[in-house]
């Protein structure tokens, strides 16, 4: 989390990242969008054994992952 908006108390999330299969893959959402598995950068979308990610919109990210897990990444708006 990163100071954000005119208070001191708000923040912004800058990245999530996703730890799949006891660490074997870190996937890395950043909040200009950007994915990378193991260091790597990914095109979105992105499908693999582990998890599968796509952006419906420029506002955010959906991931899905092999062990019922999914998540919804807000990318917009965002602090700059």
């Amino acid at each position: 989390l990163a100071p954000c908006g005119s208070s001191d108390g708000q923040t912004c999330l800058k990245t999530v990242v996703l730890l799949v299969y006891d660490k074997k893959n870190v996937v890395v959402f950043r909040s200009e969008g950007s994915v990378s598995l193991n260091e790597m950068t990914v095109n979105v979308p992105h499908v693999s054994a582990s998890f599968s990610v796509f952006k419906p919109s420029s506002y955010y990210l959906i991931v899905h992952t092999s062990f019922g897990l999914q998540l919804q990444i807000q990318l917009s708006p965002s602090c700059s």
